[in-house]
């Protein structure tokens, strides 16, 4: 096949030497004009053999990020068929340099975090056209050879998210990625098709990524042989992240990356933790968030196995106590509230806030907060946290009438968006507080409507 092409054009690119290949195509450097590009073509006898339609899907999927520019990203400039050799192509930018794999046993300690925070900016940006890579690992990331620049390649299974039940071959759910690399949800294609549910794919393989610069070595290195000893590893061993000579703070990130269960996943990981850079490690409020995350996730954890009677309420309890420290933090950090006091429901599984009534925060009445937890599936972490408020005159009313409930969170838990949506209902509620009318001293307590965009 690359003697055949070598020399001829493909949509204007004039094809040179072979640049590389995978399992189904190959890389050709080419010119046009003064300009080089990495010219991709498909082998015709696989494309038959798996299916045509869903490799024009493919490219033409790839043809729709003509355009499309991220510096940490390949730059994809035309793709499609062509009539006259009967193949697929896509022309993209040609990178030069290595890969991370290439170069991981020997990568400076001081560029790993630099490198993960480029890749991750661009996997953000293809979840900003609502697109997954599916594929990230060390062999699909180009790096210049200075080290200082990491570039997301191979967009060739890049999938749009919110397809439901739509997948790359008709009704089968065939598994599209690299093992050693995919988190078991996709291993075993139970990954759920949202922008939460590909995110936490996407964490994972960077997670995995990350690993590598840090180990110097393949994820699951010593499960590599056989095959099933390594489906295994992934569906059920926690990789060993030791290296002193490595930030605390990134060993932490690779490990919270590779949580087996996405929801907790989520929870533990952001866009803004995997770009942030890492604290030093003399820094004792950095060591002691670390404390308290590594417990946080540990209880949750031990929760989301327990298979007795009371597991629902065990983890209820555990969420409470994670809201109450939400809700702790944010108001002792903004200056924008009221003194108030808070205490947890032994009865129920919620957070009970009670904000005294001040006119140096125009406040007129007491503003009272309820935070409720319920538990829809403790395997999954799958949660509903609901928030009410209403003004009374002091403590011991309780208003009337059909509650003003609004929805925090429904679903997966993750605590940095329960965080944040707490904080702007706090907020809101606030300001729906501050506007009701002082209420008479033998007055009846009052629901707010918070104007809450759920």
């Amino acid at each position: 096949m690359a003697s055949e092409l070598k020399g001829t054009e493909i949509s204007g690119w004039l094809i040179e030497d072979v640049a590389g290949h995978g399992k189904s195509a190959i890389v050709f450097r080419a010119t046009k004009g003064g300009s080089t590009a990495a010219v991709k073509v498909f082998d015709p006898d696989l494309v038959a053999r798996f299916g045509r339609a869903a490799q024009q899907e493919r490219v033409y999927r790839e043809r729709k990020l003509v355009g499309k520019y991220h510096p940490n990203l390949v730059s994809i400039l035309d793709a499609g068929w062509d009539d006259e050799k009967s193949v697929f192509f896509v022309v993209m930018e040609f990178v030069e340099g290595q890969t991370i794999a290439d170069v991981v046993a020997t990568l400076p300690r001081d560029k790993i975090h630099p490198l993960i925070a480029q890749i991750a900016a661009a996997a953000e940006f293809l979840e900003s056209m609502t697109l997954a890579h599916r594929d990230i690992k060390p062999e699909n990331i180009g790096i210049s050879p200075d080290l200082s620049t990491a570039k997301l390649l191979d967009l060739g299974v890049v999938r749009p998210i919110g397809l439901g039940n739509i997948t790359d071959q008709g009704d089968r759910r065939l598994f599209v990625g690299t093992l050693r690399y995919s988190p078991p949800e996709l291993l075993v294609r139970e990954e759920q098709d949202t922008l939460e549910g590909w995110r936490a794919v996407t964490f994972y393989q960077l997670g995995g990524v990350l690993h590598d610069m840090i180990m110097r070595q393949p994820l699951f290195a010593k499960y590599a042989d056989p095959y099933a000893e390594l489906v295994e590893a992934v569906r059920r061993e926690t990789p060993v992240i030791e290296a002193t000579d490595v930030p605390a703070d990134l060993r932490l990130l690779a490990a919270n990356c590779l949580v087996k269960d996405p929801s907790m996943r989520l929870g533990l990981v952001s866009w803004e933790r995997l770009k942030a850079p890492p604290a030093d490690r003399g820094d004792a409020r950095a060591a002691a968030a670390r404390i308290a995350q590594r417990r946080r996730a540990a209880s949750l954890a031990s929760a989301t196995v327990r298979h007795d009677s009371d597991s629902i309420r065990h983890l209820q309890d555990e969420l409470r106590r994670e809201v109450r420290r939400i809700v702790t933090g944010i108001l002792d950090v903004e200056d924008t509230f009221p003194p108030r006091q808070i205490d947890e429901s032994s009865s129920s599984a919620s957070v009970e806030i009670e904000f005294a009534a001040s006119a140096s925060f125009s406040l007129p009445n007491l503003l009272h907060v309820t935070i409720s937890i319920e538990v829809l599936d403790p395997t999954s972490m799958v949660v509903k946290i609901v928030a009410d408020s209403f003004a009374a005159k002091e403590s011991g009313f309780v208003a009337d009438g059909p509650r003003a409930t609004n929805t925090i969170l429904e679903g997966a838990y993750a605590a940095a968006v329960l965080a944040e949506r707490l904080k702007d209902y706090l907020l809101l509620a606030l300001d729906c507080g501050q506007q009701q009318p002082a209420l008479p001293d033998n007055g009846s307590a009052h629901w707010i409507h918070v104007s809450w965009g759920e």
